[in-house]
């Protein structure tokens, strides 16, 4: 994430908190907060292991939520843009056969 992706997060959470009321504003944050703890508890709650296809669903799991929060923090079209620079890179991603990671619950 670059200083400008971070300047523009900021700057979305501001324009965010000045149009929300205080009970929609701490919801937001709570949903935000929330995302980012549910995704870590995952993570600690179920350790990498030898079965890949238990590792990759781990995985999907975790991309799903953290996905979720960087959604309400800045856009799905951001979104979209960093998944694909990571894709469109060396490292290696789960095969995701009928699943999108920005489908909601």
């Amino acid at each position: 994430m670059t200083q400008a992706e971070l300047e523009q997060i900021a700057t979305n959470f501001r324009a965010k908190g000045l149009h929300l009321s205080w009970a929609e504003l701490i919801k937001f944050s709570n949903d935000a907060v929330g995302g980012l703890v549910d995704a870590y508890q995952t993570l600690l709650k179920n350790p990498a292991s030898s079965n890949g296809d238990n590792t990759d669903k781990i995985y999907l799991l975790i991309r799903d939520r953290l996905s979720k929060v960087l959604i309400s923090l800045t856009s799905p079209a951001q979104v979209a843009r960093w998944e694909s620079e990571v894709l469109g890179s060396n490292c290696t991603m789960p095969e995701t056969v009928d699943t999108s990671i920005h489908d909601t619950k």
